[in-house]
């Protein structure tokens, strides 16, 4: 079985933080599911890396 997000999935399976690589790769997913090819402004990419820590604890 695969799983969607691993690294969701890792930090959540091991009660531990994430690595700031970790943040950037689901920013980065959610940028790509949310937002496709659309161009990202500085503002929205805040709250995207919000999401995206906000996913992760």
């Amino acid at each position: 079985m695969a799983y969607l997000y691993p690294v969701i999935i890792g930090c959540i399976g091991e009660a531990r933080a994430p690595s700031p690589d970790e943040i950037r790769r689901v920013a980065k997913r959610v940028q790509r599911e949310i937002y496709p090819g659309q161009v990202i402004d500085a503002p929205l990419r805040r709250h995207i890396v919000r999401i995206a820590l906000a996913a992760l604890r």
